[in-house]
């Protein structure tokens, strides 16, 4: 409804997000991709838990949307206020297919969070695990 309008896309909620944060959280990718048209900044921008858009579409899973934004040029190794990485928010949720998508264009893999834990430290059980490291070494990608 925005789009239209000439609206500054770059303001924040009180919590910080933006009208991308919210598209990407609703996985909206046609929205996601107009807001970016519009105002490509956008995907750099951090809402209060130092989160990038990048980060959420990680913690959901959506590889349409991680692949949107990293060609957008979003930062890809980026730590929020826990110290985790967009990679770490896909591996925590379960998602290994968005952990491998990360990996697949850099993601940061010997990271280390607050903890000292890496990303697959993270994963909610050893069977994801066991597959983003599997997939990573069959594409040649050693954890």
């Amino acid at each position: 409804m925005l789009l239209p309008y000439d609206v500054d896309l770059s303001k924040q909620t009180s919590a910080g997000q933006t009208p991308l944060h919210y598209a990407v959280s609703r996985v909206r990718y046609d929205v996601a991709v107009r807001l970016i048209e519009k105002y490509p900044a956008a995907v750099r921008i951090r809402d209060r838990q130092n989160q990038v858009p990048l980060h959420r579409a990680a913690a959901i899973g959506n590889i349409p949307l991680i692949n949107l934004l990293i060609k957008n040029k979003s930062p890809l190794n980026t730590v929020d206020r826990s110290g985790w990485t967009p990679l770490f928010h896909a591996a925590a949720e379960g998602h290994g297919d968005a952990a491998l998508a990360l990996i697949r264009v850099g993601a940061d893999t010997e990271k280390l969070d607050p903890d000292g834990n890496t990303f697959l430290k993270v994963c909610p059980d050893d069977k994801v695990k066991k597959w983003i490291q599997d997939m990573a070494a069959r594409e040649g990608q050693g954890l």
